[in-house]
């Protein structure tokens, strides 16, 4: 077989999509927010010990405590959209596979990890600020992930969903 039979051949299979039961759908949102989870949790244990830290109130100005807060209520805005599907769906919908359920559930994980991703660069920002005394130079370390983040997270995958609709 020759190199490019080979290469159409290899190419027809990744190529290939197979649909998700609903089953299988609502199984593998769970993996994924099991998956996302642990690291908001991680995140806000962090940062709430930051705040009982003695040298919080004295090395962080008032503004960047407040930055800290915002850090803060993004992890827990992160915690409550990652969970709420979970809560949901065994009060309102025990027992049943809805696509409002699966739409929601997508929904709120995306949510969730844009919310974490905020968290993330605020923490960063504040711990460059700290590190490196320059606020210019954190500010462009923490924007330049906040883009990484976006990036992986939503871009490359949107694109790749609108390629696979062209298909």
């Amino acid at each position: 077989m020759s190199l490019r039979r080979v290469s159409s051949v290899h190419l027809a299979t990744v190529n290939q999509v197979e649909l998700e039961s609903r089953s299988d759908c609502l199984r593998n949102l769970q993996q994924e927010a099991r998956m996302v989870f642990p690291g908001v949790q991680a995140l806000f244990g962090f940062q709430l010990i930051a705040v009982f830290n003695a040298g919080f109130r004295s090395e962080l100005s008032s503004r960047l405590q407040v930055l800290h807060l915002a850090a803060l209520l993004c992890s827990a805005i992160a915690t409550l959209l990652i969970i709420f599907p979970a809560a949901h769906h065994r009060q309102a919908e025990s027992g049943q596979i809805s696509n409002y359920l699966l739409q929601l559930g997508n929904r709120c994980l995306c949510l969730g990890m844009l919310a974490l991703s905020i968290a993330l660069t605020l923490d960063i920002y504040l711990i460059s600020r700290m590190i490196l005394g320059r606020p210019g130079l954190s500010f462009s370390i923490s924007g330049f992930l906040l883009l990484a983040f976006l990036s992986a997270w939503f871009l490359l995958p949107e694109m790749r969903r609108r390629k696979n609709e062209r298909v």
